[in-house]
């Protein structure tokens, strides 16, 4: 099985931020967009503490949250859009605060601005000086201990701010969360913030996190019905093919819905592999299952059709040597047709000129194994015994390691839902919890965990290369992480 999960992540190494490639002009344009959004943090909490709140404020803050930008092609002008807007809303909510501070005739604050901005010399060239100057401003002023909190607070309102804005689509009441994610980020205004402060307040969100997660899962069983296990097919059909990646399944699902009297087979990457074990995804017979050369990149060349990327997808196309590539990204690569308001009328009219595969393809298949209702008769029949929960699956050489341990093992390494349910059912102190995969998203999950009392939580660092070593070093020696 190990085979089938082994290129689940982008491996492309990330030593400044965790969060993009390494190329410092994306570096640099991810400061310029943290440092715009949490300074509309810092006076949304402001605002809030006048008993003042816009919803459709924070919402449209934590979406702009939740973009990121993965690789150098993109395209500009839907960049620089995509910042005027945060600028245009940062300022509308300052000088709201403002006026009613002096209508109200209280003391306010304001947030001395890093640089200054012309609107019409604005390009991506200026905004990159702008975001190294914040960076370098950053690495000049904090000391490293304190760096690792700082990032694990930005890092942990992005991803969140990813889930959060998947769990609008199905529920209203996301309010309180939506002023959680900013009320942490607000923090990160003050470099002098002390570490006792900043290790509270990241336990704090650690429940938030939580919570989102419980949240998003009990939402999709609810619209999709309760997860089971399913057979993975990776057998290619011959005929007109669409390859869907990114995670966001809301959007799978309209797609599926779109194109189901479609002559169009449709494929999944790995990072869709939760969708089928939901009933009524598998209800599709146009969705014929995963698939699988090698690669990451390898799949994305070699497939003969159309490929979708959704709106969080985080899968970088800087390796990537053909294909016809469609997405809903707020900010596009530059060589992807964007589809806007879910209207894929182009996307299937091109889709029908692509060749295709010209045969059918015999390919492995998996078991995907989900069911609860085993993990609690195994829970019952080992009352009061420790439990170690695998995310991901485990070497033999590592499970030795914990052969007193009671193994509950999940193979998909985002797993969130398995693990809340054991967490239910099993007391805290029983339980050992071991990531063997690491990307941003697991790396979240390992956030939410930190306010728990959890016996033992462990890392395999060296499947932890994307991640800021600054965040490692944090989680090891403010949180008691284990490190391996």
């Amino acid at each position: 099985m190990y085979d089938l999960f082994k290129n689940l992540f982008d491996k492309t190494p990330c030593s400044k931020n965790g969060i993009c490639s390494t190329n410092p002009v994306l570096n640099s344009l991810e400061a310029v967009i943290v440092n715009e959004i949490r300074q509309i943090a810092f006076y949304v909490v402001k605002l809030k503490e006048l008993n003042l709140t816009n919803k459709n404020l924070m919402k449209e803050s934590v979406l702009s949250l939740s973009v990121s930008v993965y690789d150098m092609d993109f395209n500009k002008d839907s960049f620089i859009g995509f910042f005027k807007n945060i600028l245009n809303t940062k300022n509308k909510v300052k000088d709201f605060y403002l006026q009613k501070c002096k209508k109200m005739n209280i003391p306010y604050e304001v947030i001395s601005p890093i640089y200054e901005i012309d609107e019409k010399k604005l390009d991506i060239t200026t905004l990159t000086k702008f975001g190294e100057e914040i960076i370098s401003k950053f690495y000049n002023k904090v000391k490293n201990n304190i760096q690792g909190l700082f990032y694990i607070i930005i890092l942990g309102c992005k991803i969140t701010s990813v889930d959060l804005i998947k769990l609008s689509l199905i529920k209203d009441d996301i309010e309180e969360y939506l002023f959680e994610i900013l009320r942490l980020l607000s923090i990160t205004n003050n470099i002098a913030t002390r570490e006792d402060k900043l290790i509270r307040r990241i336990k704090e969100f650690s429940n938030v996190i939580y919570k989102i997660r419980a949240d998003l899962d009990f939402e999709y069983s609810k619209k999709y019905s309760k997860r089971s296990s399913y057979n993975l097919s990776c057998d290619i059909y011959k005929g007109k093919s669409l390859l869907v990646g990114g995670g966001d399944i809301e959007e799978l699902y309209d797609i599926l819905n779109a194109l189901k009297y479609e002559d169009i087979n449709i494929y999944l990457t790995h990072s869709m592999l939760i969708a089928p074990s939901y009933p009524a995804f598998r209800k599709f017979e146009k969705l014929k299952g995963l698939y699988k050369t090698g690669t990451i990149d390898m799949d994305f060349s070699n497939f003969k059709g159309g490929i979708y990327l959704t709106k969080n997808s985080i899968q970088g196309l800087d390796s990537i040597y053909r294909g016809n590539f469609y997405t809903s990204k707020i900010i596009p690569p530059d060589r992807a047709a964007k589809i806007k308001d879910g209207d894929y009328k182009t996307l299937i009219e091109d889709i029908k000129k692509l060749e295709g595969f010209m045969e059918d393809k015999k390919g492995k298949s998996y078991q995907i194994d989900f069911n609860l209702d085993n993990i609690q008769d195994l829970i019952e029949k080992n009352e009061d015994k420790n439990f170690l929960i695998s995310l991901g699956q485990m070497e033999e050489s590592e499970k030795e390691k914990f052969r007193d341990d009671i193994l509950i093992e999940f193979l998909l390494p985002y797993e969130t839902e398995g693990l809340h349910f054991v967490l239910n059912k099993v007391k805290d102190e029983n339980i050992k919890v071991y990531f063997t995969y690491g990307n941003i998203y697991v790396l979240n999950t390992v956030f939410s965990l930190l306010e728990k009392n959890i016996k033992e939580i462990y890392l395999k660092k060296e499947n932890f290369i994307n991640i800021n070593p600054h965040i490692i070093d944090s989680l090891r020696d403010n949180f008691n992480i284990k490190i391996v």
